[in-house]
């Protein structure tokens, strides 16, 4: 018996994009359903390219990774080199 899934993900998609070679899918609710039928438990997302929807992985990084390299340092963000007048 077929995959019911893989025909109705298959159904969804339009063929090969020109410009990277990605299946193409007409918006991103079917770009979607098709992430959620074909790879049900990896994280997918749907991204634009051109007038197409493309599926891929997400980018989650760590909570640490985001703490080291996202914060603002604190005081405002300027250093402080003690030679500011008052």
């Amino acid at each position: 018996m077929p995959d019911v899934m893989n025909i109705r993900a298959a159904n969804l998609q339009l063929g090969p994009c020109a410009v990277c070679g990605k299946q193409r899918y007409k918006s991103r609710r079917a770009a979607r359903k098709a992430s959620k039928d074909l790879h049900p438990d990896a994280r997918m997302q749907a991204y634009q390219c051109g007038d197409y929807w493309h599926i891929g992985r997400a980018f989650f990084p760590s909570r640490a990774a985001a703490r080291r390299g996202s914060r603002a340092p604190r005081g405002g963000g300027a250093a402080r080199t003690g030679t500011e007048a008052s």
